[in-house]
């Protein structure tokens, strides 16, 4: 009997000795990811910051270091396809926004800013098609950038019967809904309506 006892309390002691073994593991693993986190969004901050002022070599640079932290984050894509974009390397910036959407599928802004690549390096047709997905059915109140970027794209293709209906969709957003987005759409969309003679 006696050494059963020793065996289960030696059992006991061995099961508690692993299992905070185990936690203390655990818990300086995720205060390393912590730590890389904090620092991969210090990065993102300061690259958002050299956005503000379009400084988009400084931009690349911070998005290059957070990108080295964390190689999963489409946020870090997003951000330097963005900033390649403004630089004019839209072929650099296409690939990183195609990074962005192989990690992050499901959200409309890198389908929007490699929808705006395409439209400025020249390709209607690859724009529309990413501005359609940006848009998909999210509140088009929250896309009327996608909106009117999808209008362009259509006005460059020559479908000025879509490309009006792009704009009047937004100006009419603005009138239902005043206030919800940016007031600045609705005035670039009635611009391009009397562009196109309407």
């Amino acid at each position: 009997m006696r050494i059963e006892r020793v065996s289960i309390m030696k059992s006991g002691l061995l099961i508690t000795v692993v299992v905070s073994f185990l936690i203390t593991g655990l818990l300086s693993g995720a205060c390393a990811k912590d730590e890389k986190t904090v620092k991969t969004e210090e990065h993102l901050q300061s690259a958002a910051g050299f956005v503000d002022k379009r400084d988009w070599d400084s931009a690349v640079s911070e998005y290059d270091q957070a990108i080295a932290l964390k190689p999963d984050s489409d946020m870090a894509y997003q951000g330097r396809g963005v900033a390649y974009r403004e630089m004019g390397d839209f072929d650099q910036a296409i690939a990183d926004l195609t990074k962005a959407i192989e990690l992050a599928p499901g959200r409309g802004g890198p389908y929007f800013e490699r929808g705006v690549a395409y439209r400025l390096q020249g390709d209607p047709d690859k724009a529309i098609s990413d501005l359609s997905r940006a848009i998909g059915n999210r509140s088009t109140t929250r896309w009327r950038g996608a909106l009117y970027e999808r209008g362009l794209a259509y006005k460059a293709q020559g479908n000025q019967k879509e490309a009006k209906a792009d704009f009047e969709k937004i100006i009419q957003l603005e009138n239902d809904r005043p206030g919800e987005a940016d007031k600045s759409w609705a005035e670039k969309a009635q611009q391009e309506l009397a562009a196109l003679g309407q």
